[in-house]
């Protein structure tokens, strides 16, 4: 191994994103599909949230640290973490909820359950993940999906200042407690939805991702030392983990006590081998550079967005009402992935273009990242 960081866009990342999209959209919408044992995958494909986690730890504290020290380095980072999240966030709550002060609409599909007003709070401030750990997931799970979101923009207020604040190695520390805090919670509650919600309880991962930022910067020796071993070690103990519990679900205990903490060490080692520059940095690229792979790392955001609403308020009542064979998903699919596309390039890309005014760059210089 011969790791080395790279600056600039590299497309390989954008694959590890349509990865953890796709993974998802197994998750939520492959469940009951049987042909092909493809349902074997989707239960598995909760991991995909892991991986942004992983992903969004790795990308942002990288940014955090290479801009660290210029002029408005706080506020220029807030501001296009808001261009990015906000619009499409906030429109889709609106619409929702537009939708569901439509008379009769909890008659036509239970999905639009007026309880949810009593949440609207915490979906607006962004604490809907810990109104999950504490009360439960609902009687409506049709935006459930956003605690994920939750959890990062919550890790976006904060992570920024200790980047800061704090060098290198205290970071490094820092990181080290997050993983320790994640554990100690998750042990505590290891039988509860509480440690899948809960944000003390996820930011192992996050943690994970900004260690590995700092170390493929700083510390290129250690990491290569490291790499080989807990890919091997890591991947070794889920798969002993699944074959004596047989157990894919995220609610699986042992999942629950180190496993989460497992697969952001996997998914992190596997972010390291893209900026190898030997054989195993050149099989990895070549697989993650692929373009469909980019392609769904492109839309992920819309996608994460839209999949889950459209899934449960339109395909499901669909579903049920004409008894469509499992082959319809599909399509259905297919017209999310369109909506998403549509979505970035006549709506976010528009406040992704004010970017530039914060960089002092033209907008056709700006390249995608996380960030974007």
């Amino acid at each position: 191994m011969d790791v080395y960081h790279k600056k600039g866009h590299i497309s390989s990342l954008d694959g590890v994103r349509g990865i953890a999209i796709l993974l998802v959209l197994f998750f939520h919408c492959f469940e009951n599909i049987t042909f092909l044992s493809i349902n074997y995958i989707s239960k598995i494909g909760w991991v995909g949230v892991d991986l942004f986690f992983v992903l969004s730890g790795f990308l942002i504290t990288g940014i955090l640290i290479d801009s660290k020290g210029k002029k408005n380095f706080l506020s220029n980072f807030f501001a296009k973490r808001a261009l990015r999240i906000f619009p499409l966030y906030y429109l889709t709550l609106f619409l929702f909820f537009l939708v569901l002060s439509i008379p009769g609409i909890t008659r036509i599909n239970p999905a639009f359950n007026t309880i949810l007003y009593q949440s609207s709070t915490n979906y607006l401030t962004f604490t809907q993940n810990i109104y999950f750990a504490f009360n439960g997931w609902g009687e409506t799970d049709i935006l459930n999906h956003f605690w994920s979101l939750a959890i990062e923009e919550q890790f976006y207020l904060f992570w920024p200042f200790v980047i800061n604040y704090l060098d290198r190695k205290k970071i490094i520390s820092a990181c080290f407690l997050l993983i320790i805090i994640s554990l100690t919670v998750r042990n505590y509650n290891a039988y509860s939805d509480f440690s899948y919600v809960f944000t003390l309880s996820r930011v192992d991962a996050l943690g994970i991702g900004s260690m590995l930022a700092i170390l493929i910067r700083d510390y290129r020796k250690i990491l290569n030392k490291l790499i080989l071993p807990i890919f091997f070690i890591s991947i070794s103990i889920l798969l002993l983990i699944l074959f004596q519990t047989k157990n894919l679900h995220f609610r699986n205990p042992y999942f629950v006590r180190f496993g989460y903490t497992l697969f952001a060490l996997l998914f992190a080692s596997i972010i390291a081998f893209i900026y190898d520059t030997k054989k195993i940095g050149m099989f990895t690229n070549r697989i993650l550079s692929v373009s469909p792979l980019r392609f769904f790392g492109k839309y992920s955001y819309g996608i994460y967005i839209y999949h889950w609403i459209l899934y449960k308020g339109v395909y499901v009542y669909l579903a049920n009402k004409y008894n469509l064979p499992d082959l319809f998903i599909i399509p259905f699919l297919l017209a999310v992935i369109l909506i998403s596309v549509i979505s970035f390039k006549y709506f976010e890309k528009y406040f992704l273009n004010f970017k530039s005014k914060l960089n002092n760059t033209k907008p056709s210089e700006l390249q995608l990242t996380e960030a974007d």
